[in-house]
């Protein structure tokens, strides 16, 4: 059964938007929890409504950080799955009541169990699925039954959203979906700052305060910096780190720390609401990760104007950094902690953030998706 915790809920199953009401969209995802793909559901929801769609939203889980910071003219549901793979049912019947013009749905398993729903849902709706990471495709993850259930779902939709170009070609490649049906939309950059403004701050010569985001497990690569961190204290010993993130590897990061003795130099934070505020004090921004289909912590440093330096990885952040013109400030090695890492940002890095991820432009890019047949759509814009 489907819970509808909906500002105007007698409107949101009302099901088939009348002549001259507002294109309606439904997008799903496991919860709002704190995380990447949640902030960024967050903002689009937000940006879509704000442009004058009909937004919902279904969640297996209704829960999560982001819950709250949804806009008052987006309409929840509560699927009650616990597991993605549950969400089928609900799902069907949610998009049969709301008939939305559109289906976004986005992580792996949730994007498999929309797939295999599609012969159920309305002929009217058309189905996006968002793919948020390089590692669903790795030929490990395709054996057995997943790997055709995998192909079978993503071959359904109507498009693909891929987060880079690396990703599209993998897609093509690994999941055999048509190229013409992968569309390439980067992850917004909330807000940027001027460099100007920035310039002469955070030019502490005996400390550097680094700042580091994500969850506490092994692809972000945490480990990697705290054995790295030692290095930079030989050049500047009262250095500080503040990692943001919960996760399972807690103990073992912790562990690390105290072996290394380094407790009162590095901080495991715990989860923020408020990392624009750490970000705002950081001599450098670090990204250690083992893999990233999209660098959204990254993204969210260069919006605030911070210097960033990445320990190379596949995936999507080389493209990022060639974009911005940054390539430079991609590493094999964190243990030289170079000079020109802690460079102010260039003016000309945040007139490109702003040009190829800025939130105004990729929420423009997905309501142009989604709703590129309703002539509301096009007045909205």
């Amino acid at each position: 059964m489907v819970e509808v915790r909906a500002r105007d809920a007698q409107s949101a199953l009302r099901g088939v938007p009348e002549a001259g009401e507002r294109p309606r969209g439904l997008f799903v995802i496991p919860s709002l929890r704190c995380g990447g793909a949640e902030r960024v559901f967050t903002l689009l929801l937000n940006g879509l409504s704000a442009a004058g769609m009909d937004m919902h939203l279904g969640l297996c889980q209704c829960e999560g950080y982001w819950l709250e910071r949804l806009s008052p003219g987006v309409t929840v549901h509560d699927l009650r799955a616990p597991r993605a793979r549950q969400a089928g049912w609900s799902l069907v019947q949610l998009a049969r009541k709301l008939r939305p013009r559109a289906i976004l749905s986005t992580s792996s398993h949730l994007n498999t169990v929309a797939g295999l729903c599609r012969p159920f849902l309305p002929r009217s709706t058309r189905l996006f699925l968002r793919e948020v990471s390089i590692n669903h495709f790795e030929p490990a993850h395709l054996r057995g039954l997943r790997g055709p259930l995998l192909k079978r779902a993503y071959r359904s939709a109507d498009a693909v959203v891929a987060l880079t170009d690396g990703m599209r070609g993998m897609i093509e490649e690994r999941l055999g979906v048509p190229s013409a049906r992968i569309v390439r939309i980067f992850n917004p950059v909330e807000s940027t700052v001027q460099a100007n403004s920035l310039a002469g701050q955070h030019t502490r010569a005996e400390a550097k305060r680094l700042v580091a985001v994500g969850s506490l497990t092994p692809p972000k690569g945490f480990d990697r910096l705290i054995a790295a961190f030692p290095a930079l204290l030989e050049r500047f010993p009262g250095s500080m780190l503040t990692v943001l993130g919960e996760g399972p590897e807690r103990g073992v990061l912790e562990q690390q720390i105290r072996d290394l003795g380094l407790a009162s130099r590095i901080d495991l934070a715990g989860f923020s609401a408020d990392v624009g505020t750490h970000l705002a004090h950081a001599d450098l921004f670090v990204l250690p990760s083992r893999f990233e289909g999209m660098p959204n912590a990254l993204l969210e440093a260069i919006g605030a104007g911070r210097p960033t330096v990445v320990l190379d990885h596949p995936g999507g952040t080389r493209e990022v950094m060639q974009i911005l013109g940054q390539e430079h400030r991609i590493t094999t090695s964190l243990e030289e902690w170079k000079d020109d890492w802690f460079a102010p940002v260039a003016e000309q890095v945040l007139e490109r953030a702003r040009l190829h991820f800025g939130l105004e432009s990729i929420v423009k890019q997905y309501q142009d998706l989604l709703f590129a047949d309703c002539a509301g759509a096009q007045q909205a814009a």
